[in-house]
């Protein structure tokens, strides 16, 4: 009897499973992309990848708060300031004498330490107009009595102009300091994400002097009684024919991926799209020739069924320039167990193909910088992916795409930097790094030395 009841549960879960709507797509087909057919990493743009640098100046030190800057430098400044206090005491301000010793102008460009809660603290934007060449950073002040102890005030937008020897101070409407910033005639239009919400506003010069337009809400975050917290983790964007393609994931127990297209003239107009209520990662969106490509790691097929590690699916979704969704892709075996997008995960255009890269999951290698990369090319037009038979490693995509980000920052004339003194910008950063490796090296002889406790 127990048998049979058994038999029975067993078989009702199977028509469960089978029933499961996983929603309508098509499995990509796999080839095998030779070592002569891959196209190496020098050869292609990075500067698209789905990867957020933090970048740093003497230029702008003084504006940025210090908990949203580089590690070294941090570092650094703190061995600094233990030169003027001998009692090791914290220093809130840096001695007036302070002088960093980086060269005026010079750019330091790191990957953001996704683990570190500061890593969203400030964002870094460059942008030429028709005639104005404007960098954008947004920075946190100190935090007020409405808010949580462990918060920070409302952020601010400091705005840089060639030519000019101070920026403009301007408060960002929000709490948060994500934001997104695109060149559109004389005008910069952002959208800012404020935690609950999502917000755009154009940025325009009265008087040569640059001020915000009123915030319009994009998208505001409806009440989940069932959920302790839930925000906006994070969006990506990008502007195709003047046209702002959005989509964000919601953190929560389902993490949903929404997807809007803003018109600038008439923001209030677009609606967002429900893409998924089951994502794990939200990687980017790219246009290509007459469509846009919104990719995100998905664990649907995780969810439900007798493979609940069936999780870290590569998806990716075709829309057209009005928004309609046209169709979906799996890159990886739906329901294979063994195939996964595991992270890291990095994604850039080369040519008319998207360029997806993910980390192989290995049981021996637990740290994620440490796991190799398997790259794979993905023609939107057939639907093949190509998958390299070699792997790559974490720190070439890296170590690329930062020479990249850092060469073509250098490339323009703010903050008095010019293409000639970028050698001497290298040799202070080569110095840094050699300056870190060295503490690094030393803290770990400190701590093979120590006694047990």
């Amino acid at each position: 009897m127990e048998t049979r009841t058994l038999l029975l549960v067993l078989i009702s879960l199977i028509g469960l499973v089978s029933c499961r709507d996983y929603g309508d797509f098509t499995v990509a087909e796999r080839t095998v992309l030779n070592p002569a057919e891959t196209p190496s990493l020098e050869d292609m743009n990075l500067l698209n990848i789905n990867l957020d640098f933090q970048v740093f100046s003497e230029a702008h030190y003084q504006w940025v708060p210090e908990n949203s800057w580089p590690k070294d430098v941090r570092d650094y400044i703190s061995e600094v300031r233990r030169r003027f206090d001998d009692e090791w005491n914290v220093i809130n301000e840096l001695p007036e004498d302070f002088n960093l010793g980086l060269p005026s102008g010079c750019l330091l460009v790191e990957p953001i330490d996704q683990s570190g809660w500061f890593a969203r603290l400030s964002k870094y934007r460059h942008l030429s107009l028709n005639d104005r060449e404007v960098t954008l950073i947004s920075y946190p002040t100190p935090a007020n009595d409405e808010r949580p102890s462990w918060s920070v005030g409302p952020p601010h937008l400091a705005v840089f102009e060639a030519g000019k020897p101070e920026p403009t101070i301007l408060e960002i409407n929000s709490y948060s300091y994500e934001f997104e910033a695109f060149a559109h005639e004389d005008e910069i239009l952002l959208v800012l994400n404020a935690g609950d919400r999502l917000m755009y506003q154009v940025l325009r010069w009265s008087e040569d002097l640059p001020e915000f337009s009123e915030p319009i809400e994009l998208f505001q975050m409806t009440e989940h009684p069932e959920y302790e917290e839930t925000a906006i983790e994070e969006f990506i964007s990008t502007k195709v024919d003047g046209k702002i393609h959005l989509a964000w994931m919601i953190e929560n127990l389902k993490k949903p991926v929404y997807y809007m297209v803003i018109e600038p003239s008439q923001p209030l107009v677009a609606q967002p799209m429900l893409i998924t209520d089951s994502a794990s990662a939200l990687l980017g969106i790219n246009a290509q020739t007459d469509s846009i490509w919104l990719h995100w790691i998905d664990s649907r097929f995780g969810r439900e069924g007798f493979m609940p590690t069936n999780m870290l699916k590569w998806f990716s979704a075709k829309f057209s320039q009005s928004g309609d969704l046209i169709e979906t892709l799996v890159v990886n075996s739906p329901f294979d167990n063994s195939d996964m997008a595991d992270l890291p995960v990095f994604l850039w255009s080369y040519g008319s193909f998207e360029v997806l890269a993910w980390g192989v999951a290995l049981q021996e290698i637990s740290r994620i910088s440490q796991r190799p990369i398997q790259f794979s090319l993905l023609n939107t037009e057939n639907h093949t992916v190509s998958l390299a038979e070699d792997r790559l490693s974490y720190d070439q995509i890296i170590e690329e795409a930062q020479r990249q980000y850092t060469a073509n920052l250098r490339n323009h004339p703010i903050h008095g930097i010019s293409p000639q003194e970028a050698e001497e910008c290298n040799r202070w950063v080569e110095w840094l790094r050699q300056r870190e490796e060295r503490n690094e090296n030393q803290d770990q002889q400190l701590f093979i030395l120590r006694p047990d406790d």
